[in-house]
């Protein structure tokens, strides 16, 4: 690999809707886990291919600052990757 191409870590590729809400639903399922750490609120951003972005959250009561908040951190730690073992990603 160049120096120049950083390495993303892995995401959920899922090529269509069915295969997303399979997605959602594993990771409906492993909140719902007994053994599962305890889970606030989930924030999340749909992008349609029609070329527009929505926003939703559930959990405990958020607004939209909050969610922005939450989406601003998040994309910092996304921006800052850095593996388990603390080598960057």
């Amino acid at each position: 690999m160049s120096d120049n191409v950083v390495g993303l870590p892995a995401t959920g590729f899922c090529p269509n809707n069915e295969s997303i809400a399979d997605w959602l639903r594993n990771l409906a399922d492993q909140i719902e886990h007994a053994e599962a750490e305890s889970v606030d609120s989930l924030t999340f951003v749909i992008e349609y291919s029609a070329g527009y972005l929505e926003t939703d959250s559930c959990g405990k009561p958020t607004d939209r600052a909050r969610m922005v908040g939450i989406m601003a951190i998040a994309l910092n730690q996304l921006i800052t990757y850095r593996a388990p073992t603390g080598e960057e990603g």
